[in-house]
């Protein structure tokens, strides 16, 4: 997500009660930090150096690591908010 999807994904929370906002806007972050090097990879690997095995394997490890998150991401659309009990010491409004 580029800096300004960031800005504008952060404008639209701004309005929203939502209490994790602030944990949207730093995975947001990180996601951004993740692009960025791999950017630089894409660089080093087309100017600098070839691939090796070893950087074969880290990528694999990379786009399992990607396919986990995206599924784990899809997830959290499934999950089903259970309020917890009513403390019976406290009256109700």
């Amino acid at each position: 997500m580029g800096t300004d999807r960031i800005a504008s994904f952060y404008a639209s929370l701004q309005g929203n009660r939502t209490m994790n906002a602030q944990t949207y806007l730093t995975i947001n972050a990180n996601i951004e930090s993740i692009q960025s090097r791999m950017a630089n990879l894409a660089a080093s690997f087309a100017s600098v150096s070839p691939r090796t095995a070893a950087d074969e394997a880290f990528i694999d490890l990379l786009a399992g690591q990607a396919a986990a998150l995206q599924q784990a991401a899809q997830a959290l659309k499934t999950i089903v908010y259970v309020p917890p009990p009513a403390d019976p010491e406290v009256p109700a409004e």
